[in-house]
């Protein structure tokens, strides 16, 4: 810091004595009356109330009954006796310092400035700003009819009669001209509307149509998105090409954003080939489209404009075959949010970012700069599907093809030639893609374009007086050379060189300037911010703040748009706030040559940031007056004294810090005059009485011209009285003469306001002169100014309090803030009380336009219930609003409009997943007809009826053909309709598990099986008739369920490992949870209920009273030590079926059977004995998995009794 900030310290220093220099001694009592620090001339105080007073002392103009004050403070609009409406619009400055700013426009982006405030307006609600009390929306210099809800009935009107919140949709009519007839499509930008062009038919055009893209309401809440994209779309239009579709215009309407496209006839190219050529085009249909695409491509790329979400839904297929591309850097303007996989645009408004992760290159992916080679990744993507009708990499994502090491699969028909342009194309370096599209369709198509020229075309050129065209070309290949070189240096900088990236590219010319900072525009706003934030993070040393704003500032130059900047230099001040705070915390609140301190940060708020907050901050003071008064109480006056010297520097006219200052003044004299004595008394001896009042005349003839005068007055007066006598007449009139200067200067000090000075200087008098006639008199007067003077404060604390609140009040009301406004309202009708004419006339208005902003926010989510609601709110400030009456009327037939859209859209959710088949979600279709019952009975079932009858036709149509799908039909069916006689008659007819088969299990014949949803059969069963009279038939699986018959459980629903899924051997190792979760998914894939058998069903198939073979099961059996069997498990299909066709029933694994809930094993395991193996072994089980036990299924025959 070194001198020059010594010299400036000491200039503080300075400057704070001089404002000591109010104090007692200053001046003369005659000649200098008692005023207010003047300002110093060579530093202004950082404070200046002039400012606050011209908004707060503005002449109140009253407009139907609405304070033009307010409207100035708190709305930003200007009273004017022209313009009592008070319409023009003010910027913040003014609301702060009173004085009026022009809007300031760049002249050469007039166009996007215009866009920027038009959106600003959208998305803060200020179009057309509303009058606070009448309910009109404001315009400069006239006034329209109230605000108007529009209907049903008025949708299709031109825009004028519509509401700025109006929802566009078919009827609807923009700019008085297009008049959208048909959603042609819908995306994460908008919709596409199939329009009239009025315009056309004036001009009696054959072909009136265009296509409208509406913009979704994103874009409301991001303005320099809009104009982002405005600039893109303004590229697009220059884009003249017959590959590419032309866009006419981008405009907008009220908060409605459009642009408008020639309308084609044809399919888009995913379309083409999803519906008719699923296994890729015909070859030279594929190479046309392809050349085609490559043209268009070609062509935007020269103009230096590149593509950034190409997909096959971005080509569309005319009817003549002739192929175009469109929505041409719709995303280039911005970042991407990037994800997995998948071939739907992803898109922010907030970032203006778009992409198709399935044909996003690596570097799209990963944030990176866009690049040409983007598009050619995407376009090779494209070819590959045009000729293969597969994406190269199954849509998969490119981070993630290149995780999984994929390789593209080589379509039979291109040769070497063309499959190695191909995969070079469809690379995850862009290092290792052809540099253009050209490059690449001139190896993939073999085109016969020679490089370079001929002499005999460079003759024929110059012949004809033309300049050959080689030289323009070579030009532009060395600027193109000379931008990609300055691009890449640019993007290789470090953060503190930043600012040399600009000098790189003022060297430029104008043309490769734009290119440049377009490419480079990611890289420089990081380097700003990091180069930024940089200089002022040294939490302890010193920030460097100008630099940091100089910086940013300078990027603004090249970025006047830059939303990001703007948010840089919010944060910078911030950042000086937050200094600030700190600054006070450390008690780095006093000048000091040694460090960076709170003068050096506020001299650095003046110059970046001069109506900052800091600067009229009184906490800074609060911290002076803390420091003081701590001072004072510990008798520490030296250093009270420096406190308030820096105190009074930056704020002059606090009048805390002035009273503590003469609280000093006045300690300070006490404690002299109480030392005193020794000098009075060598005064005494050491002068004459003579000489002592000369010296005491010589005072009172320049009376408080210094500190030390009243000083030097006491000890003289006191040495003088030593020596006379206390009647002497001399002293009795200079006590009289003394008082009265004291009185006289005590009186003009309370004038001023100075009350602690005041008493001081009367108490000096009563030193003097005790009696001294009307000293009594004045400080009687003195304490009923200051009394008068705290009462007319404590008034105007609580009129600014008030004034406060009304502001808190209105900006609450601006933001929307119910809990706040209300908080405000409340406490303003507490001190204001109710019958007041601001809470009556203004405030209950407010309120009232606030809930009904609230509602209208509400119906734009289409929550009427709630604007209903809201609306009645603002009623009970507002009883009889006409208003508020009409909007409620229209929110109830809002309301009753969407209870019928509803209705009918739930009706059409039903309805499309009855109509899903066999494919449907069974619990949702459940939830949906529950929801639709709930709105309206009559329609579930009429509903019900149609889902029946579906099914019903279903089941008879694909019975004798595909008679598993019909199955599957009727188990939905009897689902939804379990009591229904006619599906019961049907799914009897299509069981494969046919109720003749029961007992001859044994034959091939009579084995059934049900099929999968992915036409895999089941395992396979065998009827088993009724253990009991009046029970059921049931089918039993006839082998205990394999490895192989699990696995395909395991692949299908992830839930578990397979052991292998070819084994033939019983599944163990399981858990009986795992086996219930094996028998639940079969009955959601076959639409039959399957379980575990229970004990009596397990026996009664086991045909446990029958005599069999005991030597055909696994059981052990032991010859000596010798194991001659029973040595591990066998396959299920080992061994003699029963004579009812099961297999493997004793032996091999124990089988896990339910009785009572609960789980036991029965038949026998390879572990036991031969002897054992029969029906009477059974085992309790934990459920637990073992490897000695598995399961059979049992599934329902649930037609067999009709």
């Amino acid at each position: 810091m070194g001198a020059d900030k010594t010299k400036h310290s000491k200039t503080r220093i300075d400057r704070g004595l001089e404002v000591r220099g109010w104090s007692s001694t200053a001046g003369s009592a005659d000649s200098q009356p008692i005023q207010q620090k003047q300002p110093v001339q060579d530093n202004q105080p950082l404070h200046d109330e002039t400012e606050d007073a011209t908004v707060i002392s503005q002449p109140r103009l009253q407009a139907d009954n609405y304070s033009a004050e307010d409207a100035t403070v708190i709305t930003g609009n200007k009273p004017s006796t022209n313009n009592p409406s008070g319409d023009d619009l003010l910027d913040d400055k003014t609301v702060i310092t009173g004085q009026l700013n022009k809007p300031y426009l760049p002249t050469q982006h007039d166009a996007e400035a215009e866009t920027l405030i038009a959106a600003r307006e959208l998305s803060t609600g200020n179009a057309s700003p509303y009058s606070e009390t009448t309910g009109h929306r404001l315009e400069t210099g006239h006034q329209l009819e109230p605000t108007q809800y529009v209907t049903h009935s008025q949708i299709g009107q031109p825009s004028s009669q519509q509401s700025s919140g109006q929802r566009v949709g078919i009827g609807s009519v923009l700019k008085a001209r297009f008049e959208l007839v048909e959603v042609l499509g819908s995306g994460g930008m908008g919709v596409v509307y199939k329009a009239i062009d009025r315009r056309k038919i004036e001009a009696s055009d054959r072909n009136p149509y265009v296509a409208v893209k509406v913009l979704n309401e994103e874009f409301r809440q991001h303005p320099e998105s809009l104009i982002a994209l405005q600039r893109e779309a303004r590229k697009a239009q220059t884009l003249a090409h017959p590959n590419i579709v032309t866009v006419f215009d981008f405009d907008r309407e009220d908060d409605v954003v459009f642009m408008t496209m020639e309308l084609l006839q044809g399919k888009a190219l995913d379309q083409l080939l999803r519906e008719d050529y699923p296994d890729g085009l015909p070859l030279s249909t594929a190479l046309s489209i392809i050349r085609g695409i490559a043209n268009g491509l070609t062509y935007a790329h020269n103009k230096n404009i590149i593509h950034s979400d190409f997909k096959p839904s971005n080509v569309f297929i005319l009817e003549d075959g002739t192929a175009k591309v469109f929505d041409f850097g719709i995303a280039r303007a911005a970042k991407t949010k990037t994800q997995e996989e998948g071939d739907k645009t992803l898109f922010d408004a907030g970032e203006l970012g778009a992409l198709t992760p399935a044909y996003a290159s690596l570097e799209m992916l990963l944030g990176k700069e866009p690049d040409i080679r983007d598009d050619i990744y995407a376009f090779g993507c494209v070819v590959n599907e045009c000729l293969t009708g597969k994406h190269p990499f199954n849509k998969l994502s490119a981070l993630k093809a290149q995780e999984k090491k994929l390789q593209p699969k080589r379509a039979k028909i291109l040769k070497n030639a063309q499959w190695k342009a191909l995969s070079a194309a469809l690379s995850f370096r862009k290092e290792n893609r052809p540099a253009s599209v050209q490059q690449f369709i001139d190896v993939f198509l073999g085109s016969n374009k020679r490089k370079g020229f001929t002499v005999f075309g460079v003759i024929v050129a110059m012949l004809a007086g033309l300049t050959p065209v080689i030289y323009t070309s070579t030009t532009s290949l060395l600027d193109e050379r000379r931008a990609t070189q300055v691009i890449k240096e640019i993007k290789q900088l470090p953060a503190n060189q930043v600012e040399h990236a600009f000098e790189l590219i003022d060297e430029q010319s104008p043309e490769l300037q734009e290119q440049v900072l377009d490419a480079t525009k990611d890289r420089i706003l990081e380097l700003l911010k990091e180069n930024a934030f940089a200089r002022v993070a040294n939490a302890q040393g010193e920030p460097d703040f100008q630099g940091a704003h100089r910086v940013l500032i300078k990027g603004q130059q090249y970025y006047p748009d830059s939303a990001a900047l703007n948010v840089h230099l919010e944060a910078l001040q911030e950042k000086l706030r937050e200094k600030y705070k700190w600054l006070i915390q450390q008690r780095r609140i006093y000048p000091r040559d040694d460090q960076w301190d709170m003068f050096d940060l506020l001299e650095t708020a003046r110059t970046i940031a001069p109506q900052h907050e800091i600067l009229k901050n009184q906490e800074l003071a609060k911290t002076y007056i803390y420091d003081a008064e701590r001072a004072i109480q510990s008798k520490d006056y030296d250093l009270a004294d420096r406190v308030l010297s820096t105190a009074v520097l930056l704020f002059p006219d606090n009048e805390k810090i002035i009273r503590l200052v003469d609280q000093i003044d006045a300690q300070r004299r006490l404690n002299k005059q109480s030392s005193a004595s020794d000098l009075i008394e060598n005064l005494a001896a050491e002068n004459t009485t003579k000489a002592l009042q000369l010296k005491i005349n010589k005072l009172l003839a320049e009376p408080f011209t210094n500190e030390q005068w009243s000083y030097r007055l006491y000890t003289q007066y006191q040495a003088v009285k030593k020596k006379l006598d206390e009647s002497d007449e001399w002293l009795l009139d200079l006590q009289q003469q003394i008082a009265e200067l004291f009185v006289n200067r005590a009186r003009k000090l309370r004038e001023a306001k100075r009350f602690t000075a005041s008493l001081d200087h009367l108490n000096q008098a009563a030193e003097y002169a005790p009696d001294y006639f009307g000293l009594d008199d004045e400080k009687n007067i003195l304490n009923t100014a200051q009394a008068s003077y705290q009462a007319e404060q404590q008034a105007k604390q609580r009129i600014a309090e008030v004034n406060n609140l009304k502001q808190a009040f209105s900006r609450s009301v601006k933001l929307q803030d119910e809990k706040q406004s209300l908080k405000n309202y409340l406490r303003l009708r507490q001190l204001l009380g109710v019958n007041s004419n601001y809470i009556h006339k203004i405030a209950n208005v407010k309120i009232m336009r606030l809930y009904l902003s609230l509602a209208e926010k509400a119906a734009k989510s289409e929550e009427y219930e709630q604007s209903i609601k809201l609306v009645k709110k603002g009623l009970e400030y507002k009883p009889k609003s006409k208003e508020l009456l009409a909007a409620i009327e229209h929110y109830q037939m809002l309301l009753k409009q969407l209870e019928q859209d509803r209705r009918y859209q739930q009706q059409q959710v039903v309805v499309k997943l009855y109509q899903q088949g066999q494919k449907v979600n069974k619990d949702k279709l459940k939830i949906a007809l529950a929801e639709l019952k709930e709105m309206d009975k009559s329609m579930h079932q009429k509903v019900e009826k149609s889902m029946l009858q579906y099914y019903l036709q279903h089941m008879q149509r694909l019975s004798k053909k595909q008679p598993d799908i019909a199955r599957q039909y009727g188990h939905l069916a009897s689902t939804f309709f379990p009591g229904n006689a006619q599906v019961k008659k049907i799914l009897k007819s299509l069981d494969p598990c046919e109720i003749r088969f029961a007992g001859h299990g044994i034959n091939n014949r009579a084995i059934c099986a049900d099929r999968l949803a992915n036409k895999a059969s089941g395992p396979k069963l065998v009827v088993v008739p009724p253990y009991a009279q009046g029970t059921a038939y049931y089918a039993m699986s006839k082998y205990e369920i394999s490895q192989a018959d699990f696995a395909q459980y395991c692949a299908r629903t992830k839930k578990c490992r397979s052991q292998s899924s070819h084994s033939r051997l019983p599944v163990t190792n399981i858990s009986l949870k795992s086996a219930l979760d094996y028998t639940t998914w079969l009955t959601k894939e076959t639409g039959f209920t399957y379980r575990i058998p229970t004990d009596q069903e397990w026996l009664h198939a086991a045909l446990t009273n029958k005599k069999s073979k005991h030597n055909e099961y696994n059981c052990r059996v032991k010859l000596g030590s010798k194991l001659l069997k029973g040595q591990s498990l066998l396959p299920v299909t080992s061994g003699r079926a029963n004579p009812w066709g099961l297999v493997n029933v004793y032996g091999n694994a124990q089988e896990w059977v339910m009785m009572n809930g609960k789980p036991y094993a029965r038949g026998g395991a390879y572990t036991d004995s031969l002897s054992e193996c029969n029906g009477s072994l059974v085992k309790s089980h934990t459920g637990q998995a073992d490897k000695l036990t598995t399961f059979r299924v049992v599934r329902n025959i649930m037609v067999a009794q009709n």
